[in-house]
């Protein structure tokens, strides 16, 4: 921040020491009450070296409130003690500053000395710092051979406010492959590849000025000479020693308190994060977009680069080899089914690899298919790779789209038979099935109904999982839209509730093998500090590099 006196910062963890922080929050305001500014932008590039460092570029754009106090000192935080203070450079507006020393008021990071060029109440600057930081690239707990980087670009707790333009970018280490490239937690906005280097970026236009964001990458660790291990962070000792000072008699009801917020925070946050994830099965795709859209996938495979429910995508593979005659349904309740022989040509190789799947006894097991799945992941991610990602999926949801409009004005059985394969790739398909087909009589798909012999076309009756044949001449048989649509959502609902045993057990297999979480095993990523200016309980995980800030002059 700006000023010129050290603060001692006595806020601990978010959501601990509540009590701490009312009693503290008078006093740091006193001692920075006349610092006020805006970060119009806050730039950060975080270049992940051979050696286990990271070279750390910023640019800092301020806008200091009419009447503060000149921001004569600009201090910004760093990962951790071992940054290397000789090989900081800085300037402000593009002219040299009078020097660069450690911080004063924060534990951890520089303070950038601007002297002439000074930044005035009512004026703009923007502050360039280039840092090399050792001692950054940690042991990824959820994969033995990928190393780990975190990083929480600089912010500004106390005298920060307003809006912030918030771009961080990450580069790996040189020679990382696309498909070797992991993200933590939150998609990146765009990637590239520059030179031997991927580039992965984040943008948040809306960002605050005094809020803590974070982001990791992860990616094979023969690609660095060095690998740390998480640090040791005595958590408890530091609280009990922290609250015994400040609050002595207060301290039962502070632990039990503080630590039960804590718990339930982390149990909450875990929770959500673990949720988002689930359908996060494929892996991040670096995308370049000279190559442009990547056509030709077929349903199937669309619906993977969408990521619709994998039981979804698995009972879409079992509708494909029905409609092909390679397999049938004997029952859907348990899953049983009976293949061809011999099977007929022109199966996709994920349709072979489904059919290989089936056990003699027709059933088929979770570990089989997420084996199927898996290689069918990465067949995908292996075609995309080099075309532009975001138009792809963009230019399938369109597909979809038009997928549902042509069935909409069906008048024959070809067009729903058609087009029913890219419907299910919705992942609103159930709701829009109703809404699609409505009262008006539709004609009848030849295939889809599961209990059927392929040679033998057959149509539902009004018995739900019951089947009658379809007359082999005449007009093609109709059906009212909403019985229609009630009969596919429901034969579809009963295969795919029962063709793997628990959704969510059977993503996160899968997820585990192709996109495995790269972040640390506490919900939060890490301990952190609330954005104060220790940085010691924020590298307490694997990948925990982090630029930790909050505080400052």
């Amino acid at each position: 921040m700006v000023g010129n006196r050290r603060s001692r910062r006595l806020s601990l963890a978010v959501g601990l020491l509540l009590t701490a922080v009312v009693l503290v929050l008078p006093l740091q305001t006193a001692l920075a009450q006349d610092y006020s500014f805006t970060v119009d932008s806050n730039i950060s590039s975080v270049y992940v070296q051979e050696d286990g460092s990271v070279s750390i570029v910023y640019d800092i754009t301020y806008t200091n409130d009419p009447g503060a106090h000149v921001i004569d000192i600009a201090d910004i935080g760093l990962p951790n003690d071992y940054y290397d203070l000789s090989s900081a450079t800085a300037t402000i507006d593009g002219k040299p500053v009078v020097g660069i020393y450690k911080s004063e008021w924060l534990d951890t990071g520089v303070e950038i000395h601007l002297g002439s060029n000074q930044i005035a109440p009512g004026d703009t600057g923007t502050v360039h710092l280039e840092i090399n930081n050792p001692h950054m690239v940690y042991q990824d707990e959820q994969d033995e051979a990928y190393g780990s980087v975190r990083f929480y670009p600089h912010y500004y707790e106390e005298t920060g406010h307003g809006t912030t333009y918030l771009r961080v970018s990450f580069y790996f280490p040189p020679g990382v492959q696309p498909e070797e490239s992991r993200y933590h937690d939150q998609e990146f906005t765009e990637a590239a590849v520059e030179g031997d280097r991927i580039v992965m970026t984040w943008i948040n236009a809306e960002a605050r000025a005094d809020q803590q964001y974070q982001f990791g990458v992860s990616f094979p660790k023969n690609y660095v000479s060095e690998v740390y291990a998480p640090p040791s962070f005595d958590l408890g000792g530091t609280i009990l020693g922290l609250i015994g000072a400040l609050f002595g008699s207060l301290l039962p009801l502070t632990i039990c308190g503080g630590f039960a917020l804590w718990i339930i925070l982390g149990a909450v946050l875990g929770s959500r994060r673990r949720s988002k994830r689930l359908m996060d099965y494929m892996p991040p795709m670096v995308s370049v977009e000279g190559l442009g859209i990547k056509r030709g996938l077929t349903a199937v495979e669309a619906a993977m680069l969408l990521e619709a429910p994998l039981n979804r995508v698995l009972t879409m593979i079992l509708f494909g080899v029905v409609k092909k005659g390679a397999v049938r349904v004997e029952s859907d309740k348990p899953l049983r089914l009976e293949k061809a022989d011999p099977l007929p040509e022109g199966l996709h190789p994920y349709e072979t690899d489904f059919l290989e799947a089936i056990k003699k006894n027709g059933e088929l097991r979770d570990k089989d298919l997420a084996d199927v799945t898996t290689k069918l992941i990465k067949d995908v991610n292996q075609k995309m790779k080099g075309f532009h990602a975001k138009d792809t999926i963009a230019y399938y949801k369109d597909i979809v789209a038009r997928a549902w409009k042509q069935v909409e004005g069906a008048e024959t059985p070809d067009v729903v038979d058609e087009n029913l394969e890219w419907m299910m790739a919705d992942e609103q398909f159930e709701q829009k099935m109703p809404e699609t087909f409505g009262p008006r009589p539709l004609p009848m798909p030849a295939w889809w109904w599961l209990h059927s012999a392929p040679s033998r076309p057959t149509a539902p009756t009004s018995g739900v999982g019951r089947a009658a044949p379809v007359p082999s001449t005449g007009a093609p048989r109709t059906v009212p839209g909403a019985q229609l649509a009630d009969s596919v959502v429901t034969s579809i609902g009963n295969v795919s509730n029962n063709i793997v045993t628990s959704l969510s057990a059977f993503t996160a297999r899968v997820t585990r093998v192709t996109h495995p979480v790269p972040v640390a095993k506490s919900s939060g990523g890490g301990w952190s500090s609330g954005g104060g200016s220790s940085c010691a309980c924020a590298c307490a995980c694997a990948g925990c590099a982090c630029a930790c800030a909050g505080g400052g002059r």
